[in-house]
């Protein structure tokens, strides 16, 4: 079992803070030593024998916290075993297991099929795991994730300033509600910590 892990989150409006504390628990239910906390508070690695960062996706970035966590510690991040979760409103269903060498794990309940799996529209090009997942692997070059997990989110027009508010209503007309699939989450990270207890850390690979 990986002895240690860390568990970091963004969040904009306190709903990913739930997530991340789910997932730590089915870490430490499988006998890990986990710790949950903020990726802004984070100042170092070492210690950890591996790193779960997760943030929301708000419009076209993933939540600004995640990524500075990303580019401040790169150089800890490369040796040891990284996994990602993403949550979002909207996700374009993908019939790949893998983007690139690293597994994929979407939430059944949440990844919508393409209405023309042959031409994907505007707002289904914008939403898929891939479109997720690469500006995030740009920002930490060498930052090779073990597994990314896409999952379902919450959303209340209460805690969007107006250009967000009007990002998800206009353009991807996404309703309010909490979409968290509970379930789905715990079964995860139940899953996550046995494939951690077989991971080995990463080399790191060119910048």
């Amino acid at each position: 079992m990986t002895r240690r892990v860390l568990v970091a989150y963004g969040t904009k409006s306190g709903s990913t803070v739930e997530v991340a504390e789910a997932i730590g628990r089915a870490l430490a239910e499988s006998g890990a030593s986990v710790d949950v906390r903020r990726a802004s508070e984070v100042r170092t690695t070492t210690g950890y024998d591996a790193v779960v960062l997760g943030a929301p996706r708000v419009t076209s970035v993933w939540q600004p916290d995640a990524i500075d966590f990303l580019e401040r510690l790169r150089d800890e991040l490369v040796w040891k075993p990284v996994v990602y979760f993403i949550t979002s409103m909207t996700l374009t269903k993908s019939a790949d297991a893998l983007i690139g060498s690293t597994p994929i794990f979407q939430d059944p309940a949440h990844s919508r099929a393409p209405k023309n799996a042959g031409t994907l529209g505007l707002i289904e090009k914008e939403t898929t795991p891939a479109a997720y997942l690469k500006p995030i692997l740009r920002k930490a070059p060498g930052v090779v994730p073990f597994q990314v997990a896409f999952l379902a989110g919450k959303l209340d027009y209460r805690s969007l300033d107006l250009l967000h508010r009007t990002f998800f209503k206009l353009v991807l007309r996404v309703p309010p509600g909490d979409r968290r699939n509970w379930e789905f989450i715990r079964a995860w990270g139940a899953g996550l910590a046995e494939a951690l207890a077989r991971a080995a850390a990463p080399k790191a690979s060119a910048a």
